[in-house]
């Protein structure tokens, strides 16, 4: 690595002072040029370019990586061009990732430097958003020469006679083919600001299955003159929920489709309420078994008053019907307030053990008719258990959970308890809060409610009864059958049927009764706290 010669401490807090000896003649920085591909100017805040979200994208002209064109020249501490630079430097992008480097100085994600300069080199970036750069690294990388000789890093000697040999024990190589061991003089180029937009709630979530910034941390659009209204939708334990909005046809306000996220806050976010609008989100992006969050976060918010912004801002919840459970109609949803309608809690759950029974096939040639639960853990059986009101107890071995992965008959057991639409497994509900609403007559015509947080609310009393409205957020878990599970807010979220009401308990989804049903909640005012010079959060849920 090449000297350089530094400046007394004591001079740094002087306006002039004499220093003996010269300045190093070598190589100082790396500047970077840049300009779009084409070589267009590059972009300002004003004109942010798109989002390619790693193909994720749901403008196809935002698809393809970004290119740019960069010209670099290593400068001496005068200013002056470096003709002695002769090595490589690495190429990266914060935010991003590097696609690919092009050009005639190019090597992998390196570009070498002949006699201080090299130009035209063309690098492709993904998964950018807001302020960017472009950064350029002396690592010591000098790339294997276009012989049939070993490169230094991967020839078997201690080149530099430092004691360690090769890729990857001597630190000095960067790569397997480095044809140096010794390491670089960490001169550094950092390029002008590419403006890139910030990723709205829409973005992050991936318009899909998983987010295309995971591991990440990111910047959410809050802005309303971008577009953004972030509002928040519920508090929990553990964090919030916000729906990022936007005017329907009728002038109300409603969520973007992938609109909605969870920011998981390890507490109750402090001073933050139903309602707010947020105007400042950052944090780590995560895939927790499916469910797209938002941790570590950082936020501010715009505390809601009436009396100043008006109503409260909390969307209606998509209606959720019979057909709609399933990830291509729900994924759209996560995160974000929904509604089931006129449907009933599952008629069997308790803690009683079901019955065990032989299953026979309606139609033995048949190979439609196989049985469903048939194979599990690689065995083969023809078990089958009946469930009762008070009967859906898989955990026949009393360890507090079923054991798919070794106990042939708690994993028969919970998956015949699937195949009935009225049977919630009784351990599910100990251990998680969770039983079943039946929309419709098949297993995948139900969906999972959790109302652990309104008091006195039991589904093991309300078995089989019509629930007119029971609303929440939307939550995704991607192991076992049943993926997704509406989140009770607060008792203001459930609406049930007076005992009486004879017509209200009979009736089903999609029927004329429900017009006469109960009204569901005000989106307004269901839970909704209002502000108080003592306000703890300690009602979150």
């Amino acid at each position: 690595m090449r000297s350089r010669a530094l400046l007394p401490l004591a001079c740094l807090a002087l306006s002039a002072c004499v220093v003996e000896g010269k300045l190093d003649k070598g190589t100082y920085r790396v500047e970077v040029a840049l300009t779009m591909a084409d070589g267009s100017p590059l972009p300002g805040e004003d004109d942010a370019l798109c989002l390619d979200l790693r193909g994720a994208a749901p403008d196809p002209a935002c698809r393809a990586p970004r290119a740019f064109k960069m010209d670099l020249v290593a400068r001496d501490a005068s200013g002056e061009v470096d003709t002695s630079f002769n090595g490589a430097v690495r190429v990266t992008v914060r935010p991003g990732t590097v696609i690919r480097v092009t050009g005639d100085a190019a090597s992998g994600r390196n570009v070498k430097l002949t006699d201080g300069v090299a130009s035209g080199q063309i690098v492709e970036v993904s998964g950018t958003f807001g302020p960017t750069r472009i950064t350029v690294e002396d690592i010591g990388f000098v790339p294997q020469p276009a012989t049939d000789a070993d490169p230094a890093c991967a020839n078997g000697v201690d080149d530099d006679r430092d004691g360690l040999i090769d890729f990857p024990a001597d630190p000095g190589c960067a790569y397997a083919n480095d044809d140096s061991e010794t390491t670089g003089t960490g001169i550094v180029g950092v390029s002008p600001t590419i403006w890139f937009a910030y990723p709205n709630i829409s973005d992050v979530q991936g318009w899909g299955t998983a987010t295309p910034f995971s591991g990440e941390s990111v910047v959410v659009e809050t802005r309303p003159e971008r577009g953004a209204n972030l509002i928040v939708t519920r508090l929990s334990s553990t964090g919030m929920f916000v729906s990022d909005l936007q005017k329907d046809a009728a002038g109300a306000w409603a969520p973007k489709p992938y609109g909605g996220l969870y920011v998981f806050n390890f507490a109750v976010p402090p001073g933050v309420r139903v309602c707010d609008r947020v105007t400042y989100l950052s944090g780590t992006m995560s895939e927790f078994f499916g469910y797209t969050e938002l941790s570590f976060p950082s936020f501010s918010v715009h505390p809601w008053q009436t009396e100043v912004d008006g109503p409260c801002q909390v969307p209606e919840p998509r209606i959720i019907g019979n057909g709609d459970v399933k990830d291509a109609v729900l994924e759209p949803l996560e995160a974000g307030l929904v509604r089931v309608s006129g449907a009933h809690v599952g008629g069997k759950l308790g803690s009683k053990f079901p019955v065990e029974t032989r299953w026979q096939p309606v139609d033995p040639n048949d190979p439609k008719d196989q049985n469903p639960c048939g194979r599990v853990a690689n065995t083969s059986t023809d078990v089958k258990y009946a469930f009762s009101a008070d009967a859906t107890n898989c955990d026949f071995d009393g360890s507090g959970s079923i054991d798919f992965s070794k106990d042939l008959a708690e994993a028969t057991c919970s998956c015949w308890c699937y195949q009935d639409p009225e049977c919630t497994q009784y351990d599910t509900f100990r251990g998680r809060g969770t039983f079943r609403m039946v929309l419709g007559p098949t297993p995948n015509d139900t969906i999972q409610v959790n109302a652990g947080a309104v008091t006195g609310f039991s589904p093991v009393k309300l078995r089989g009864q019509t629930l007119p409205h029971i609303q929440g957020t939307l939550a995704n878990f991607s192991g076992g059958n049943l993926n997704w599970t509406i989140e009770v807010r607060c008792g203001d979220d459930i609406v049930e049927c007076p005992p009486e009401d004879a017509a209200c308990l009979a009736c089903v989804p999609g029927a004329s009764c429900q017009a006469s049903l109960p009204k569901p909640p005000n989106t307004q005012t269901a839970c909704v706290k209002l502000r108080t010079s003592t306000d703890d959060d300690s009602d979150s849920n």
